[in-house]
C-alpha cells in the first residue's frame, strides 16, 4: 500500500466519482439513448473463473473489480460443488 499525501487522495476521489458519474449516464442511456431498447436492469456475470479458493487465497479479482470500483450492489450466490482432489 502506498502513502500518499491528501492532495493526492482527493484528486484520486475526484477522478472516481467523475468515472462512477460518467458510467452511470452511459448506463441510464441505455434507457432513453440513440440506441435505446429499453433500460438494463441487471448485468449477470462470474465472480471468479472457477470454484471458490479458500478465504485468503484469490489472487484473480478481474471479474469483480469494476463494480467495486462503481459501488454497485451485487449478490453471489452458489451455482454447484467442486471436491478438492
Amino acid at each position: 500500500m502506498k502513502n500518499r499525501i491528501i492532495s493526492d487522495v482527493w484528486r484520486l476521489t475526484e477522478m472516481r466519482e467523475q468515472y462512477r458519474a460518467d458510467y452511470a449516464k452511459i448506463w441510464n442511456d441505455t434507457a432513453c439513448g440513440a440506441n435505446a431498447g429499453g433500460a438494463v436492469d441487471v448485468i449477470l456475470c462470474p465472480v471468479t473463473p472457477g470454484a471458490a479458493p479458500p478465504l485468503d487465497c484469490a489472487r484473480y479479482w478481474g471479474y469483480t473489480s469494476q463494480w467495486n470500483l462503481l459501488d454497485y450492489p451485487a449478490l453471489v450466490f452458489p451455482v454447484g460443488l467442486a471436491s478438492m482432489i
